[in-house]
């Protein structure tokens, strides 16, 4: 099996599972949710240096958590969301990315299982199927 790896971290995700470029299908236990071409904006409107921000609510609403670690993946989310949302990890239903990478938010811990890919500047709602919409452990940064 091909595997992509980031630069750091040293962490693995499946070559099938990664999108070849912007909103294309990815297949099995994976998707793409470039559904708000603003997302990207919103983000770093909360931000300036926002690379990447998960919402408790669909459609970018209500608390969030604003990662600004540039190309620096997350193996395990352990924040918790603004306006007392309470934790993100299993709690985020919508995502924004605003950095130069692709992102893929994955249902466990090490970029392991089903994941949900961004393109750089959309935002999306996180799926149900494959379930990862209140689901969520790690972010991957994919730049090529």
């Amino acid at each position: 099996m091909v595997a992509v790896v980031t630069a750091l971290g040293g962490f693995a995700a499946p070559a099938s599972a990664r999108p070849l470029s912007g909103p294309t299908s990815c297949g099995t236990g994976c998707a793409n949710i470039n559904e708000f071409s603003s997302g990207g904006t919103k983000c770093q409107d909360i931000n300036a240096n926002a690379d990447f921000c998960l919402w408790y609510s669909p459609d970018m609403e209500n608390g969030v958590w604003v990662w600004a670690g540039g190309a620096n993946s997350v193996p395990v989310i352990t924040a918790s969301f603004t306006d007392g949302d309470g934790k993100v990890r299993n709690n985020a239903a919508s995502a924004a990315n605003a950095g130069g990478c692709t992102d893929g938010i994955f249902v466990s811990p090490n970029y392991v299982g089903d994941v949900n890919w961004i393109a750089w500047g959309w935002g999306g709602n996180l799926t149900s199927n494959p379930p990862l919409r209140n689901n969520e452990a790690s972010v991957l940064i994919e730049c090529d």
